[in-house]
C-alpha cells in the first residue's frame, strides 16, 4: 500500500522532525518551561516512541506492546534511532496492508473485560491516531525549542 496515497505528508513531516531533532543543541532537550506537569522534549520523544509502537505495533498488528526504557535512551542521538527505528518498523506493516485490512476493526482495550463495542477502531482509524500524534507532538516539540532558544 501508498502510505502517501492515504496518509500525504506524514514521511514529510516525520522527516521534518527527525532533522528538527538532529539539529537541536543538547541542552534543549531538557528544557522545560516554568509549568511543572509538562514535559521536556527528551520526554516526548520517548512518548512517541512508546505511542506509535502502542498503535501500531500492539494494536493494528496485534503484537506486544513494548514500552520504551528511559535508560535505553540515554543521548539525544539515541532518541532519533530509536523514533527511526519505531518508524521503519511501522512503514514496514503499512506496505503489506491491502484496502482491507485498513477497514478491518480492532478490539480497543484488548483487555476482552474492559471491552466494549463502542471502543473498537478500524486500522485505518489506528494509523490516523498515530499520525495525529505525531503532528501534535512536533508542534510541541517546536514550541519548546523556541522558548529554549529564546532563553537563552
Amino acid at each position: 500500500m501508498d502510505i502517501g496515497s492515504v496518509y500525504p505528508y506524514w514521511e514529510d513531516v516525520h522527516t521534518d522532525l527527525i532533522e528538527l531533532l538532529e539539529w537541536l543543541p543538547e541542552p534543549v532537550w531538557d528544557y522545560k518551561p516554568r509549568l511543572a506537569d509538562v514535559r521536556s522534549i527528551r520526554q516526548i520523544v520517548l512518548h512517541m516512541i512508546d505511542q506509535e509502537r502502542f498503535w501500531i505495533v500492539h494494536l493494528a498488528q496485534g503484537g506486544p506492546w513494548v514500552r520504551p526504557e528511559p535508560a535505553d535512551f540515554t543521548s539525544p542521538d539515541l532518541l532519533v534511532e530509536g523514533l527511526v527505528a519505531t518508524r521503519k518498523q511501522t512503514m514496514l506493516y503499512i506496505k503489506l496492508l491491502r484496502a482491507e485490512t485498513l477497514r478491518a476493526v480492532r478490539t480497543i482495550p484488548t483487555d476482552g473485560e474492559m471491552n466494549t463495542p463502542e471502543t473498537n477502531r478500524p486500522v485505518a482509524w489506528l494509523i490516523w491516531r498515530a499520525v495525529e500524534h505525531e503532528l501534535y507532538h512536533y508542534g510541541q516539540i517546536q514550541q519548546r525549542r523556541y522558548d529554549a532558544l529564546a532563553r537563552g
